[in-house]
């Protein structure tokens, strides 16, 4: 009789089953944990897509509340910092728009409709100010924000130019964002003095300036730091000013007074039209109206002044 043994032939092929088992579960790890990578990349390129879409919706919406008349049709292609493109266009009339918008990025498209709702027949004011061709001028320690110190953008078909770019203490202030299709730079020379921007800035050129957001331009800054990234673009398009009822907004001013005469803020020869207060709405004034350098002037509703500001 022959025994033999085989406990260790058993013994090898359970060791081989186990470690069968264990490559099997790690390759199955392996691929899990790159599946779930592919996801979460495909996820955030989606979200890139979507938001370069909604971009153009944005974009297309700042200008046709600040009164740019658009016809049946207009578009607009816009290159993001991420690398996203868009492309957005608005159709239709006064009475019913529709904006479309595509954003693309690494191979996602997301497309976007949205249905324009007009709330009001009168002017809507998205912009603290905003000028033709002839620009803006800061001297002194002008301070340009919105109502209820909200970001006072501007927007400028011309250029902006200011005495003093500083940090956003003293000089010549904008606490918002600026487009201008002209210069952002110093009101003596190009490339001295200049505006400090709270926020993002486009623009022709920027020759004197202290940005603490984004810059936009055809041309790197000169003389223009900035906190944020640079994008070489196109400068900003000519915006049309916004047609307003001219008769509503004199009514409007009416009902608050008349001031006879002209109107220095802050003045204390008794031509004060603000009483003090610096604050001044609803009023007409018949004669000029002058902010002196350093005063600070709040505007909290229309005023029709008759003479020159």
């Amino acid at each position: 009789m022959v025994i033999r043994n085989s406990s260790g032939q058993a013994s090898l092929v359970l060791v081989l089953l186990v470690g069968l088992v264990a490559m099997i579960v790690t390759l199955s790890s392996g691929t899990l944990s790159v599946s779930n990578v592919q996801i979460e990349e495909t996820i955030h390129t989606a979200d890139s897509a979507w938001y370069a879409a909604w971009a153009g919706v944005d974009e297309l919406m700042y200008r046709l509340r600040s009164g740019q008349r658009f016809g049946d049709t207009y578009s607009v292609t816009l290159t993001l910092d991420n690398g996203a493109t868009v492309s957005a266009q608005i159709i239709g009339d006064n009475t019913q728009r529709t904006v479309q918008s595509e954003g693309f990025i690494d191979g996602v498209t997301k497309r976007l409709e949205v249905k324009v709702a007009s709330s009001s027949s009168k002017a809507s004011f998205i912009f603290a100010a905003q000028s033709g061709e002839g620009g803006f001028e800061l001297e002194g320690g002008t301070l340009v924000v919105g109502a209820n110190n909200t970001s006072g953008n501007v927007y400028s078909n011309g250029s902006v130019l200011g005495v003093r770019a500083s940090s956003g203490i003293a000089g010549s202030r904008i606490l918002g964002s600026v487009w201008a299709v002209g210069t952002i730079g110093g009101l003596a020379s190009p490339d001295t003095g200049g505006v400090y921007i709270q926020k993002d800035a486009r623009a022709g050129s920027l020759t004197a300036c202290l940005v603490n957001g984004n810059v936009r331009s055809p041309a790197p800054p000169t003389n223009c730091p900035y906190a944020g990234n640079y994008l070489s673009t196109n400068p900003p398009s000519p915006v049309e000013m916004a047609s307003v009822d001219a008769n509503y907004w004199k009514n409007k001013a009416l009902a608050g007074g008349v001031w006879s005469g002209d109107c220095t803020v802050l003045e204390t020869d008794g031509t004060d039209c603000t009483l003090g207060t610096g604050i001044l709405g609803n009023r007409q004034i018949l004669g000029n109206l002058s902010v002196p350098s350093g005063i600070n002037l709040t505007i909290d509703g229309p005023i029709w002044v008759k003479g020159d500001i």
